[in-house]
């Protein structure tokens, strides 16, 4: 799926986790709305349900387990 930050994440701004940015993303668990990606560092970060919106849903949306 596809996100874009809503929020900076504050960890992450060095690495370009910034408001507006988008970022192929997975949920952490089933029924989770945790969501892992990458950054443009190569660093992975978490966004909470409230730190993104979906930009785009694929089909078949992968779990981290």
């Amino acid at each position: 799926m596809r996100i874009k930050l809503t929020t900076d994440i504050p960890q992450g701004t060095q690495d370009g986790c910034l408001t507006g940015k988008e970022f192929d993303a997975i949920f952490v668990a089933p029924r989770s709305t945790t969501v892992e990606f990458v950054c443009d560092s190569g660093r992975r970060f978490r966004a909470f349900h409230y730190e993104y919106e979906l930009v785009n849903v694929a089909g078949d949306e992968s779990i981290i387990s």
